[in-house]
């Protein structure tokens, strides 16, 4: 603990949701929402990236 604040969620609690792109997208929203409810406000930035060579 060096004084910064920080979140964790358990990745085994969600893991059987993580199968598919919606079930991913489905936990994005519920972690958005569980830090709404919490007070703060979320900047989302969602970016997708491919390289060719």
């Amino acid at each position: 603990d060096l004084g910064v604040p920080f979140w964790r969620k358990d990745p085994m609690a969600t893991a059987d949701k993580a199968a598919s792109n919606h079930g991913i997208s489905a936990m994005k929203f519920q972690l958005i929402r569980e830090f709404l409810v919490l007070g703060y406000s979320v900047l989302l930035s969602d970016v997708d990236i491919l390289t060719l060579q």
